[in-house]
């Protein structure tokens, strides 16, 4: 069974995410958005306040011009992702527009998943390195991703994308550890799509693993997951990713398993059965990760930047989704 402290921070989701639907349930329209908030919270251990999260949503709603994505609730959640990193989080919000303007300059599109990708620029900022040189490894890598899956490749890649262009090495040996990982996994068990192209981002962000034991740990854990009775379906094959980085996945299973399985129990929760296994996967590594040893903290850094662009991938697809469906509304 899991531990008293992980059932306590699923207990603390669910009362952040009560908080929420109740305080915000006219603002933001689809209930995932605020179980990323809850979640985001949840897993990194910080105390909720509502008053500030309002505070700066308004705020930066305040800050940007009227065609800003910001403009709608998409900025509760950029707010909760300030908020949970940063004590100065008004200041930190400048300095993150600052860079989304640097990055439009560099050829990334205007809209949210830009605002989120800025966001991994400021809190992945290195002393030794330019962060304008951080932006225009990030385009590269991003185009000639871009060129290799036209079809899969969008504005949605463009936070991790940020995210492995801060590994040394070439933007071609990167995106041919890319391009190894998606060939070999969709030779298997893995269906090609945009997300199995995540889950190869995922696993080129890992430097201490080796290429075959990585594939091989994916392809154990889609094993186990349909031997637990969970469908590996392709919206959950970047989690399969994130677990595989751990050094004994297939242990940590049953606790996430158990902890999916409570908050289906859950009458707020039991219609996102995917979204409850997705956040039990990012608790269980994050309580991985507080006992993690000085000499892996490469790996914990990796891991806690992959927990925030897959969210950022999925707050940005809600967002994304619900626009074109109020769109398509006042279309008819």
């Amino acid at each position: 069974m899991f531990s008293d402290s992980t059932e306590y921070s699923a207990e603390t989701y669910k009362d952040i995410y009560l908080q929420l639907k109740s305080e915000l349930k006219w603002k933001v329209s689809d209930p995932r958005s605020l179980m990323m908030i809850s979640a985001l919270y949840a897993v990194n251990n910080t105390t909720f306040d509502m008053e500030k999260l309002h505070s700066l949503s308004s705020f930066i709603k305040k800050s940007v011009g009227v065609f800003s994505p910001l403009k709608t609730y998409v900025r509760y959640n950029l707010a909760a992702m300030l908020l949970v990193r940063h004590d100065d989080a008004e200041a930190k919000f400048i300095e993150l527009n600052e860079i989304y303007d640097k990055m439009i300059t560099r050829g990334f599109s205007r809209g949210t998943f830009t605002y989120f990708s800025a966001f991994s620029v400021l809190t992945g900022r290195d002393e030794t390195k330019k962060e304008e040189d951080l932006m225009e490894k990030s385009i590269l890598l991003y185009k000639a991703m871009r060129k290799k899956h036209y079809f899969l490749t969008s504005a949605s890649d463009y936070p991790l994308s940020v995210l492995i262009a801060q590994n040394d090495a070439s933007i071609e040996y990167l995106i041919a550890r890319m391009e190894y990982f998606y060939s070999s996994l969709s030779d298997g068990l893995f269906s090609k799509s945009d997300q199995l192209q995540f889950l190869s981002h995922i696993l080129t962000l890992d430097q201490t693993s080796g290429d075959k034991a990585l594939i091989e740990k994916c392809q154990q854990l889609y094993q186990l997951l349909k031997d637990k009775g969970i469908k590996p379906k392709p919206k959950i094959y970047p989690v399969i990713g994130l677990l595989s980085i751990l050094e004994e996945p297939a242990e940590e299973l049953d606790s996430v398993v158990k902890l999916t399985e409570l908050l289906n129990s859950k009458k707020v929760f039991k219609w996102y059965k995917e979204e409850n296994f997705m956040f039990a996967v990012h608790l269980t590594v994050s309580k991985k990760l507080q006992h993690t040893h000085v000499s892996e903290i490469g790996i914990s850094t990796a891991i806690e930047t992959i927990i925030q662009a897959q969210q950022a991938a999925m707050t940005a697809a809600v967002v994304g989704a619900s626009a074109a469906a109020a769109s398509a509304g006042a279309g008819n």
